[in-house]
């Protein structure tokens, strides 16, 4: 006779979220990537296609594989898998007026759109920043935001003018007070850190320096959105940092000028080795006090290149022995 064996109960959450051990790692954040964070990119096309009257037709919706039943289970498996969701989609949500073909710009680049339901766009919560421009509304990720501002440079070359008059808003962490507010939702507070600032403003800083009509607002540093040259600002209490953003790009803004063709067609300013050398010095300190142990060994090519400028230099010399002690430390002179 044919021994059965009991059939046991399985119960979701008795997998591990986290764990140490490589067979289980991390199983249940895995699923719900799987489950929730499937979207299929549409199919590349060979040239923009802008098409102002039927945007509609041309946008660039992704196909979703998302199966978001899970996250009616229970409280602890909508708090996980939520949080999951959010985190790694980084879902930003697009808002422009009628009569700004901004539709029809972001079909032209292709931009991947996750919805375009008014209802659907409108009942979801968990965006990490709401770029406004009033009225059409389009859900898309983070990591395609930077193709949402070329398109608007995009506008501006088929419609003169319009950057000058545009009114738009960014506000970082839209939902962040709603979210701490709600029992049930999971807390975001640790993840607009200043990283996350500053990565979710880069594609605004990379494409739209210095536009003037554009407000930053929500849970985002002061001296942050001071620092992107932003017109008007609207602050949320998060971490000050603003200092060693001002820094960094003042050093940088330094190292952009001394390339050709920056002050004018085929003119390249040449400083001479003592500026040369307390720039490098500069820069090397810089990354030593931030404290970002992957900058460790660009420092100390910096120090390097400072002191063999100005060999025998003692206050060069003494900041080479603090990032040499950093580097060793952070384990970067093994890399």
């Amino acid at each position: 006779m044919t021994n059965i064996m009991p059939i046991t109960s399985f119960r979701f959450r008795d997998l591990p979220g986290e764990t140490t051990t490589n067979t289980f790692h991390r199983i249940r954040k895995k699923i719900y990537r799987v489950l929730l964070c499937e979207f299929t990119r549409p199919a590349e096309k060979t040239a923009n296609s802008l098409d102002i009257v039927n945007y509609m037709e041309t946008n660039t919706l992704v196909e979703h594989g998302v199966e978001t039943a899970i996250l009616c289970r229970s409280k602890e498996i909508y708090r996980e898998a939520y949080d999951v969701m959010v985190l790694t989609n980084c879902f930003v949500k697009i808002t422009s007026v009628k009569g700004i073909p901004l539709p029809a710009a972001l079909s032209g680049y292709q931009a991947p759109l996750v919805s375009a339901n008014e209802r659907a766009v409108n009942n979801f919560k968990g965006y990490t920043s709401t770029p406004r421009v009033e009225h059409y509304e389009t859900v898309g990720c983070l990591d395609d935001l930077v193709k949402v501002w070329n398109a608007f440079k995009y506008l501006e070359a088929h419609a003169t003018g319009l950057i000058s008059k545009l009114k738009m808003s960014v506000t970082i962490a839209p939902n962040l007070a709603n979210m701490r507010a709600d029992p049930i939702s999971p807390s975001f507070d640790d993840f607009f850190t200043k990283k996350t600032q500053q990565a979710l403003l880069k594609p605004l800083t990379d494409n739209l320096y210095g536009f003037q009509g554009v407000q930053i607002k929500g849970h985002v540093d002061s001296g942050l959105a001071a620092a992107l040259n932003i017109a008007h600002v609207q602050v949320g209490a998060m971490p000050g940092f603003a200092p060693e953003l001002l820094g960094e790009n003042a050093l940088i803004m330094v190292i952009k000028s001394v390339r050709e063709n920056y002050w004018m067609k085929d003119y390249k300013y040449t400083p001479s080795p003592e500026h040369l050398a307390k720039l490098q010095y500069r820069m090397a300190m810089f990354y030593r006090l931030q404290g970002d142990h992957l900058n460790a060994r660009l420092a100390l090519t910096y120090i390097n290149g400072a002191y063999r400028l100005q060999i025998g230099d003692a206050v060069i010399w003494r900041e080479r022995e603090k990032i040499v002690a950093w580097v060793i430390a952070v384990g970067a002179d093994e890399e």
